[in-house]
């Protein structure tokens, strides 16, 4: 019998008004969505800013 993964705790949303554009719809194959929900979690973040962090450091190595 295979158990689903509870789901990550809800972390809070920190908001900075005007610094940010307007959302941009990404899809990912669901098992590398739960490896993101995870991550982010761990890490105290929500997804959106684990996801703008993991831009923002790929970007900063190829510039």
């Amino acid at each position: 019998m295979t158990t689903e993964p509870s789901p990550a705790p809800p972390v809070p949303v920190r908001r900075r008004n005007g610094e940010l554009t307007s959302p941009i719809p990404v899809r990912f194959h669901r098992d590398v969505y739960e490896e993101v929900r995870r991550r982010a979690a761990d890490d105290g973040h929500s997804v959106s800013s684990w996801i703008r962090e993991a831009v923002q450091d790929k970007l900063d190595v190829s510039a």
